[in-house]
């Protein structure tokens, strides 16, 4: 069987970045997601507003209500044709260093709490 692809290395990126996927529910299943990539700095300047996301905006119909931007940063999130989704899916975070070696990231609030969908 021939092979149907080919494998091309990446290049490395010149900094560490991260990526913060968030999957939104826009209408009864209808899943919409966004795919954003922050600076080190950007994503310093954001990272309480995912934590005040994934806390306080992360049940049934509290998405809608979310503000994304503060005076220290701001996230892309998930929009319809209706304006914001209602509901938070998930949230996926990573971090690519200089050496190509991809992270998982997990929040952690003022408090020293993991922070996670589900407490």
């Amino acid at each position: 069987m021939q092979q149907k692809y080919t494998l091309v290395k990446r290049e490395l990126v010149k900094e560490k970045t991260f990526r913060v996927i968030i999957v939104a529910d826009s209408n009864d299943a209808d899943y919409i997601t966004e795919d954003a990539t922050y600076t080190e700095q950007e994503f310093n300047d954001s990272v309480n507003i995912l934590i005040d996301l994934i806390k306080n905006h992360s049940g049934r119909h509290e998405f809608e209500n979310f503000r994304n931007e503060t005076e220290e940063g701001y996230i892309e999130i998930p929009y319809c044709e209706w304006g914001s989704c209602h509901s938070l899916e998930s949230i996926e975070i990573t971090c690519e260093d200089v050496d190509g070696v991809i992270y998982n990231v997990e929040l952690i609030d003022d408090d020293g709490k993991l922070i996670t969908m589900n407490n």
